[in-house]
């Protein structure tokens, strides 16, 4: 799933389906979407509920860095794509 390039930050290869995080874990890392789409879901009583998409260039994740919570939501891939992982560090000195 995830591949390491020799220098700089991880690039993690998803399939469809695939979790990125999901509910509930501890946040390390941002995301930023290099390719595809992904879903940010909640579990619910009805099941998997889809709040809504990320594209394309979008940063993801973050809330749960910022605030220092477990994760609210789950991030899964709604087709194959390439994230990248974005330290809390490098997050908090884009910012």
């Amino acid at each position: 799933m995830a591949t390491n390039t020799a220098q700089g930050p991880r690039i993690l290869d998803l399939s469809k389906g695939d979790y990125v995080f999901q509910e509930g874990n501890d946040a390390g890392y941002a995301y930023v979407l290099a390719e595809g789409t992904v879903e940010i879901v909640r579990k619910s009583a009805d099941g998997d509920q889809v709040l809504g998409k990320v594209e394309k260039g979008s940063i993801f994740g973050e809330m749960a860095i910022i605030d220092g919570s477990p994760r609210s939501a789950s991030a899964r891939a709604a087709t194959d794509c390439k994230v990248q992982e974005v330290d809390k560090k490098a997050f908090l000195q884009f910012l």
